[in-house]
């Protein structure tokens, strides 16, 4: 890490089926602040414990399921359920294998505006922010949350 980090938070990825909550130091300011913790479907109960005790240890965590699109809608709703008991820093929409049209980012961003909870983040990965890049179509517009639409109509 540079000695003069000025305002930049470095954020660190995990992939935590590799490592244990013993294998974080306690955040002590000359790291990383953020640490985006990456899992599969069927780690998600031992993901949110790995989140929770690195929050514990002072760290802002960024809860990346992969796969987004591979949930259906339930599993996607008890999913956000989880997120909300152990409030992360944010919830990443993340298009694993690029497989994702702008429908299924539409569909799961509405269904996670609807869930959770106003004062986690939700963010799209890359891949999946690059689709909107794929199509010329007017129609393809990154979905609006009703956080930004209540906002705007008190402005």
């Amino acid at each position: 890490m540079p000695q003069d980090k000025g305002a930049t938070q470095f954020l660190g990825f995990c992939d935590n089926s590799r490592y244990t909550i013993d294998d974080l130091d306690e955040y002590d300011g000359s790291s990383f602040k953020w640490l985006r913790i990456s899992f599969g479907k069927h780690e998600i109960d031992e993901s949110l414990r790995f989140c929770d005790a690195a929050q514990k240890k002072g760290y802002i965590v960024q809860f990346n399921p992969m796969d987004a699109i591979g949930y259906n809608d339930k599993e996607w709703a008890d999913l956000v359920k989880k997120v909300n008991e152990i409030k992360p820093g944010s919830l990443s929409l993340v298009d694993t294998f690029g497989a994702m049209h702008i429908k299924d980012i539409t569909r799961l961003f509405e269904q996670t505006d609807a869930i959770l909870d106003c004062e986690i983040k939700s963010r799209l990965s890359r891949s999946a922010r690059q689709i909107c890049g794929r199509t010329a179509s007017p129609a393809c517009r990154p979905p609006v949350s009703q956080a930004a639409r209540r906002r705007r109509q008190m402005a």
